[in-house]
């Protein structure tokens, strides 16, 4: 185990030094990367247990409607990367997740999410108004003003959507196909089952992603509510990333899984494990959230978050004594 440790250290130590930037050892399987010259924030690199983190922080959102587009907008950031409520201090970070299997290339992955923490940070500051950040003055800069889409799913007969039965079977997961053809993976949760969506996408990557929760329409108080609590649940479950869809059926809830590259078992089982969680944590608060009275109730209760979150009037509750 030791041995393992040590070598997942020095494949981390030598990603960051072939990006060329500035490193600080802070701690056993503990980093600081200085991706800003002038002196910002750096990412905080964490090897622990069976998973590779990169955090870093970024600015609150300035209005409950920054908030809610910072989860509307969570699938265009790269990879398995979200944006995070840490409950310590309420404070906002990018984030990614990269779970260490035997079966993967690590340090591609490794240096693949490194890449991407920053580029997704890029992001979110370009989507909401962001401080004039470095990054933020470069991609300014750039010739890149392409509209940003998800790419349409295969398929499902592609090498990818197979690849993907192979590794869920030999997971342990039950594999099914929909109406009309399309695979999806039984989880079974406390209030009976949930099917996660499988979709292959161009090269060998692919998206897995289950549905929390519907309403027909959401007013504004449950809108914060509802991003106020997806964003701290992103803090707690690993890899997967929660998001909000509206269309002409209503405002579904949903967490999702992106895999960059061909699936294997131990990446696929993770990103099952994960949406498995993400369901027992969320379902049942995400339904309740959607009645106006609850959902004040729960801001209020959160008022240290709206406040340097979302800079709301609203008065923080005191706690009760006694």
């Amino acid at each position: 185990m030791n041995t393992r440790f040590a070598t997942l250290e020095k494949e981390v130590a030598d990603a960051l030094w072939t990006l060329g930037r500035d490193v600080e050892r802070s701690s056993k399987g503990g980093w600081r990367w200085h991706v800003d010259d002038r002196g910002g924030a750096p990412v905080d690199v964490r090897l622990e247990d069976e998973w590779f983190t990169c955090q870093l922080p970024v600015p609150s959102p300035s209005s409950e409607a920054e908030l809610w587009r910072t989860v509307e907008r969570s699938s265009f950031l790269d990879g398995a990367c979200k944006v995070m409520v840490e409950p310590r201090d309420s404070t906002f970070h990018i984030r990614q997740d990269v779970p260490v299997t035997e079966d993967g290339d690590f340090p591609s992955f490794c240096r693949r999410a490194l890449e991407d923490v920053v580029s997704a940070r890029r992001k979110h500051l370009n989507s909401n108004g962001g401080d004039a950040t470095p990054a933020r003055e470069e991609q300014a800069k750039s010739n890149d003003t392409k509209t940003e889409e998800l790419p349409a799913p295969l398929a499902v007969s592609t090498t990818a959507a197979g690849a993907l039965k192979d590794a869920c079977i030999e997971a342990g997961w039950c594999w099914s196909e929909r109406e009309g053809g399309e695979p999806s993976v039984d989880l079974d949760v406390p209030h009976g089952s949930r099917k996660v969506v499988v979709e292959a996408f161009p090269g060998e990557g692919c998206r897995l992603s289950v549905s929390l929760a519907r309403h027909k329409s959401l007013s504004g108080t449950s809108r914060a509510a509802v991003a106020v609590f997806l964003l701290t649940a992103n803090a707690f479950v690993r890899f997967a990333r929660a998001g909000v869809e509206e269309s002409e059926n209503g405002v579904e809830m949903f967490y999702e899984v992106w895999i960059d590259e061909r699936p294997t078992p131990a990446v696929v089982g993770h990103a099952l494990s994960s949406l498995s969680i993400g369901c027992r944590f969320c379902e049942e608060e995400l339904q309740v959230l959607g009645d106006e009275v609850v959902a004040r109730t729960y801001l209020e209760t959160r008022g240290t978050l709206l406040e340097a979150g979302t800079r709301s009037p609203r008065k923080r509750v005191p706690a009760r004594q006694g």
